[in-house]
């Protein structure tokens, strides 16, 4: 029924009904590693920037979702586009489109990739094989959520695509995304004091109280979380001091549920990985914007249940 390429950890299958017949595919072996906790259906370790057409037309076609790699049309990826040798993966998919031309499709990217080359290509591909589609730069917190991370979606369909839905927060999703845990080893998550003093001036601190009642944001947790300080993602500063976001934390603001399973590695060693993750009430709302006969519906949030 899918496949989800660039799958990372599975934020896709995650939105998907179980028993949807699916594959996905990435080259990170941690990634599928946590993505094979989770999820039933076949995956693939696979290299996209050569994966042959003849290959791809024995995917399950009904619906193709990506999630190419951001860091082309990032600062901190100096913003080389297409001539970034991570956006090869990308490039070919443009080609496996237009010979497989997948019934949907859905891709999320940074909004600086609608200014992009890689952008005019994907429009020129789409529209020469007859797709309709639809394009938005979205926040979860204009779902609810309390992590701002704006996105730049396109959802593509052979049939006619809805009219984009008015946007409604959802107090339950707020509340289910503040949620912290009670215990945490601040020796494995607390902020050294050399950081402390090195980068004080443009640390993103907030206050574990205004947190907890809505009154503060975290900022987008990237992939870098963990590893680097600043511009990846927000502190909390608890009467333990000031630590990072756990892991768990930081899924429940993306919208994972509590049973997503995720293995006891330390937080350098997941950053990564749920940083590269999606927001899966973003994905939600996208994907009701389909024909109910072009693709499967959600399933029904954790905290809507």
């Amino acid at each position: 029924m899918f496949t989800e390429f660039f799958c990372g950890i599975g934020g896709f299958a995650s939105v998907m009904p179980p028993q949807t017949e699916a594959l996905s595919i990435d080259i990170n072996r941690n990634a599928l590693e946590i993505h094979a906790l989770n999820f039933a259906h076949r995956r693939s370790c696979k290299s996209l920037e050569s994966l042959p057409v003849a290959t791809a037309t024995e995917f399950p076609n009904k619906f193709w979702w990506m999630s190419p790699p951001c860091q082309p049309y990032t600062r901190r990826g100096k913003q080389r586009d297409l001539e970034d040798p991570r956006a090869a993966g990308f490039r070919n998919m443009l080609t496996l489109i237009g010979h497989v031309r997948p019934h949907c499709i859905g891709m999320e990217n940074v909004p600086e990739f609608q200014s992009s080359q890689s952008h005019a290509l994907l429009l020129e591909t789409l529209s020469r094989a007859h797709y309709h589609l639809a394009e938005v730069i979205l926040c979860p917190t204009q779902l609810g959520s309390v992590n701002r991370r704006r996105r730049y979606y396109l959802i593509a369909s052979q049939d006619s695509l809805l009219p984009w839905r008015t946007l409604v927060e959802s107090p339950l999703l707020a509340q289910y995304s503040r949620r912290l845990e009670s215990a945490v080893d601040m020796s494995q998550f607390g902020l050294s004091a050399a950081w402390q003093t090195q980068f004080a001036s443009a640390l993103h601190v907030i206050q574990a109280e205004a947190f907890l009642e809505g009154r503060e944001q975290t900022t987008c947790f990237t992939s870098a979380y963990g590893r680097s300080p600043v511009y990846s993602g927000s502190w909390l500063e608890t009467p333990q001091g000031i630590r990072q976001f756990t892991p768990r934390e930081i899924l429940r603001q993306l919208g994972f549920p509590d049973s997503f399973q995720i293995p006891a590695w330390p937080p350098e060693k997941l950053g990564p990985l749920i940083g590269n993750t999606l927001s899966l009430p973003a994905i939600t709302y996208l994907l009701r914007h389909f024909p109910a006969d072009s693709c499967p519906s959600p399933v029904q949030p954790t905290w809507q249940r």
